[in-house]
């Protein structure tokens, strides 16, 4: 069926609304503008548009085949090894300060007792008065007790406990270290462990010190040490001479003194026998 006209005043409303509206914007001139204004657009996009490049085709030197980016020619790879006497070789180089020094050997217990005595013959000669431990340097494998000197080295950094109980402090305190020349280095002490901290590895690394080396250290002031170094021989066989040497020397001071010890056992006041005058008989 169809529908026949609108009875409803909304709508009749409505459409005379819209026709007013549209008179309106015909007399304003705004779909002249509407116009006007999409030309513009269009125009701005079309300039913003690349133009269509010509592309140039390069000549290439090397004969057909695989692309390349570089227009030099290559060279042909060889795989044969080629060697070369004289070639110089390539140093390696270090990054780290700590692998300057490696330590490399661990002492043996001849090697060991030879700076050991030498340092507490030192420390026995020491007319300063000043209090004085000696240490023996040894790679352990704690870590609260140690330094590492490289990638799998380390020097043992804790001090006599005795002697830092009756002469040093029990807690945390900067501690110079001034070895032989004069060098000082600056070292963190912890009291409550009775260990060098802070400031003990460049003295390793400097001084050298390895497994077996001694240590003289003497308190010259309430925060000063004073280092004296005994090192371990660089051969067993140096270690041993000098073995055989003190030890002869030692004989020899003990014979002489036993000596003396005998002679004064003897009794000087003896009374002398005189001889007895041999009798003869004479014949009548």
């Amino acid at each position: 069926m169809a529908k026949g006209p609108s009875n409803n005043p909304y709508e009749e409303a409505r459409k005379q609304r819209l026709e007013e509206n549209m008179r309106r914007f015909q007399e304003l001139g705004v779909a002249k503008f509407v116009n006007s204004l999409k030309e513009e657009v269009i125009k701005i996009k079309n300039k913003s548009l690349p133009k269509h490049q010509v592309k140039v085709k390069r000549t290439t030197i090397n004969p057909p085949g695989p692309l390349r980016r570089s227009t030099r020619p290559r060279a042909e790879a060889s795989y044969v090894e080629e060697f070369v006497p004289d070639s110089p070789r390539r140093k390696r180089l270090r990054s780290s300060s700590s692998t300057s020094y490696i330590s490399r050997r661990i002492a043996t217990k001849m090697q060991r007792s030879y700076p050991l005595k030498r340092a507490k013959r030192f420390e026995s000669r020491l007319s300063s008065g000043h209090p004085s431990c000696v240490k023996s340097l040894r790679i352990n494998g704690k870590a609260n007790n140690l330094i590492i000197v490289s990638s799998h080295r380390v020097i043992v950094k804790k001090m006599p406990q005795e002697f830092c109980n009756y002469h040093i402090p029990k807690e945390k305190l900067t501690m110079v270290l001034e070895d032989e020349e004069g060098s000082i280095y600056d070292t963190k002490y912890l009291g409550e462990f009775a260990v060098l901290s802070g400031g003990w590895k460049p003295f390793v690394e400097d001084h050298e010190l390895d497994d077996g080396d001694a240590l003289v250290l003497e308190l010259v002031q309430p925060r000063r040490l004073k280092v004296y170094i005994f090192r371990v021989p660089n051969g067993g066989s140096e270690a041993k001479v000098h073995e055989i040497k003190e030890a002869r020397e030692n004989e020899s001071v003990e014979k002489v003194h036993n000596f003396d010890e005998d002679m004064a056992d003897v009794d000087y006041t003896e009374q002398i026998t005189i001889p007895t005058k041999r009798r003869t008989q004479r014949k009548l």
